[in-house]
């Protein structure tokens, strides 16, 4: 296997792994976050419902078409569907086919890998390509800098000292989504 190509899988791993723990983190910022502005939360939500106007907003389709597996993912998907699908009537690989499920929902090709490679498919001919593993390395990257810039996270984040001047801002940041 090419150097390269290595290196890639590599720091799609490390990458796979950051964005596991960030999302973890994240579960634990967004509680903290709803609980300590719920009140806002709460009445921010009322006035939206009262307004009749429904916004689609440019974001919520940009994340509806990125959610779309690539070629490369779907085919391993396939392959590894074809070894775990539970009509086999082979529980130990019923796991193996939902995390593969989820994997391919998510576009996670570093996920797909490692499975693939638990089940001894061939993975060379999924990964041979540098540029492909360069663009699931950006979108893990973007995914894990994304979350860390929401507003829950950076609450969570925050020294007590800070956030009483950062509630004030998030306050009136929430109020101008209305």
């Amino acid at each position: 296997m090419d150097r390269k190509i290595k290196k890639l899988k590599l720091q799609i791993e490390y990458l796979r792994l950051e964005l596991e723990e960030v999302r973890e983190l994240n579960l634990k910022c967004q509680s903290k976050f709803n609980k300590d502005f719920a009140d806002v939360i709460s009445a921010n939500t009322k006035s939206k419902k009262n307004s009749k106007s429904k916004n689609i907003k440019d974001e919520d389709i940009e994340d509806e078409v990125a959610k779309k597996p690539d070629e490369t993912t779907l085919k391993l998907f396939k392959d590894i569907a074809v070894k775990t699908h539970p009509d086999k009537k082979l529980t130990e690989t019923d796991e193996l086919f939902v995390k593969a499920n989820e994997a391919k929902e998510k576009n996670d090709l570093s996920t797909l890998i490692d499975i693939a490679e638990k089940l001894n498919i061939n993975v060379d001919d999924y990964v041979n390509d540098p540029t492909l593993l360069e663009q699931h390395g950006k979108e893990m990257s973007a995914e894990i800098q994304n979350t860390k810039a929401q507003l829950a996270w950076i609450w969570y984040h925050a020294k007590d000292k800070e956030r009483k001047s950062l509630r004030e801002i998030i306050i009136n940041h929430i109020k101008g989504m209305s």
